[in-house]
């Protein structure tokens, strides 16, 4: 999910064609047999990416600016700029800022974006037959397969559910809608698509995610509530349905994540408090507030993430600071009935066997985004102040920090599989880049946006697609990155 956030200024549109490539192959970058970590004396060392380092081998495009040659939707006329694009392909169709992008997670290339022209849009980030991408070439979008525009306010949230078959768009006016994918076999047709249900429960969304196995989303909402919503297909005229409504925070709820393989939620308000419940109980199954000087974030708190074994989660606040809590384990939890489905109230009962285990104070702005590595020990913390920390997730103690981004860092996201060591970030400094967290080097760096990038996604063919400030979609390969210069992280 990718919102609107004040440090994100609005950009212009721009016209996008493809850019450089390297020989760099994916396949020969195997993991070493154990991870490698810096020592306890290096652990505050920065790698900070010197891109002005001359390169030892350059193209045959040596001292030509790459001109690109542009036709955006209704324009009526190429539009020539010069500018670094890594990309190849696009998606031009929505006329204001992309705030959020999903991947669906079985139909192969399938994504969807929300924008600020109040429209939600399902396309194909694959080739289309005969499709080529050569430098100074014009390039058309990728085509629309299904497009949703009675949201009526900026589209800000917007999640495929774990089968793939429904996707759920949320926008700022508290509408919700959900559309259907009726023949998974030919995905890519308009046909294909169908909405099917639509709620209105609150007046503004914050925050929407899909549950990880189930047909059943969440989202949060700028009164504090939280709901969680069920979809049953084959029951027509009530699809939706209410599993859970809970009204703990008394401030906007700002960040939720599903933990422990979706039996828990986990969700932080702009009042400093964490509360995590049981999905199906409604039982309050920890909680933090303002109240405990120990847990008190000044500022607020805007993300939150679950370790793979749902046995931590960390939130992070607008003074960039963490929170690590332990959760109980089976059978020592306390808490009492919350307020669950449709009713609401607070906790009735403490929850003394969550614990706080450290309190991470490394950055020094704003926490935008939290990730958990899938196979390591290691937790990434992504701020404003431009910087993303690695934790040893251990001994909660810094590993590395990295500050090669020149701007906020909006998101950070492990690879998942075999790659798990590799974390790619977003940043409003209009590039993505991928790490290798073991010796914190810059694997790729991708260029092409115009203005801030809000948000993207890594699908199940290694694409990286982004959300741009600056209306438009880029799809990224690691074949179309751009060479990193060997040495150029500044590595300790």
């Amino acid at each position: 999910m990718v919102s609107p956030h004040p440090h994100t200024p609005a950009g212009s549109r721009a016209a996008y064609d493809s850019g450089s490539n390297n020989d760099y192959d994916p396949s020969t970058d195997q993991p070493d047999e154990e991870p490698s970590f810096i020592n306890n004396n290096e652990a505050l060392e920065e790698i900070i990416p010197d891109d002005d380092q001359p390169m030892e081998d350059l193209s045959d495009d040596e001292g030509e600016e790459s001109s690109t040659a542009y036709r955006g939707a209704g324009a009526g006329e190429s539009i020539e700029i010069d500018l670094i694009n890594d990309s190849v392909r696009h998606f031009d169709q929505h006329t204001d800022s992309i705030y959020s992008i999903a991947v669906n997670p079985r139909l192969s290339g399938i994504v969807a974006t929300g924008g600020g022209d109040d429209i939600a849009y399902i396309w194909s980030s694959d080739p289309t037959p005969g499709q080529t991408s050569q430098r100074g070439q014009e390039r058309k979008s990728q085509k629309i397969i299904f497009k949703s525009e009675s949201h009526g306010d900026s589209v800000t949230s917007v999640a495929f559910t774990a089968s793939g078959e429904f996707l759920v768009s949320a926008g700022m006016n508290g509408k919700v809608m959900v559309t259907r994918c009726t023949n998974a076999t030919n995905p890519t047709e308009s046909s294909s698509w169908k909405k099917i249900a639509e709620v209105q429960e609150v007046e503004e969304i914050a925050w929407l995610i899909a549950h990880p196995t189930d047909n059943v989303f969440a989202l949060g909402a700028s009164d504090g509530s939280v709901w969680v919503y069920e979809i049953d297909a084959n029951s027509p005229g009530s699809e939706l349905f209410v599993k859970q409504a809970f009204y703990n925070h008394t401030a906007p709820c700002t960040a939720g994540t599903f933990a422990k393989n979706g039996q828990l939620i986990a969700t932080v308000s702009e009042d400093s408090n964490l509360f995590v419940h049981n999905v199906e109980t409604g039982e309050v199954f920890a909680s933090f507030g303002n109240d405990d000087a120990r847990f008190n974030v000044d500022g607020g708190l805007y993300a939150v993430a679950a370790n793979p074994a749902g046995t931590v989660v960390v939130v992070g606040g607008s003074t960039g600071e963490c929170k690590v809590i332990a959760l109980p384990t089976a059978g020592t939890q306390t808490g009492g009935r919350s307020a669950g489905a449709r009713r609401g109230g607070s906790a009735t009962a403490g929850t003394q066997s969550a614990q706080i285990l450290a309190t991470l104070s490394t950055q020094s702005d704003s926490i935008e985004s939290l990730a958990f590595s899938p196979s390591l020990p290691l937790l990434a913390s992504a701020s404003v102040d431009g910087s993303i920390v690695l934790y040893d997730t251990q001994r909660w103690a810094v590993r590395r920090t990295i500050s090669g981004h020149e701007d906020s860092v909006v998101k950070v996201l492990f690879e998942e599989g075999q790659r798990g060591w590799l974390l790619t970030s977003c940043s409003v400094d209009r590039t993505v880049r991928r790490w290798d967290c073991r010796s914190g080097e810059e694997k790729f760096k991708w260029q092409g946006h115009s203005d801030g990038i809000l948000g993207f996604v890594v699908d199940a063919n290694g694409r990286t697609i982004t959300a741009g400030d600056d209306h438009i979609s880029l799809v990224f390969e690691e074949t179309s990155a751009a060479p990193i210069v060997a040495g150029s992280t500044g590595q300790p």
